[in-house]
């Protein structure tokens, strides 16, 4: 998928986007974040807000009670594979003090 990304300049759609689509953009985000790629990290997070608004919530009507669990799983996927930025940035400023 990175490599399609790559050639491509976007990614597609297979088995696992199939199943759950917004968990499946959830994890190329996450792949995207360890690889320091932010475009990618982009194209993803716009994949995703586009299967929330435009397929989900707009063409299908469904409700929120529908996609609720593929919201959560995409949220324990972007928490468990993505860094803590607000930690990092404490740890950044306390370090940055005791050097003084």
């Amino acid at each position: 998928m990175f490599v399609e990304y790559c050639y491509f300049g976007t990614y597609f759609s297979g088995k696992d986007e199939e199943a759950n689509p917004l968990v499946f953009h959830a994890k190329v985000y996450a792949l995207a974040e360890r690889l320091q790629c932010t475009s990618l990290k982009s194209v993803a997070l716009k994949n995703a807000t586009n299967w929330f608004h435009g397929e989900q919530m707009g063409k299908s009507n469904k409700n929120l009670e529908e996609i609720i669990p593929s919201v959560l799983g995409a949220i324990s996927v972007i928490y468990t594979h993505t860094p803590d930025i607000s930690y990092e940035a404490q740890t950044y400023s306390d370090s940055a003090v005791h050097n003084r």
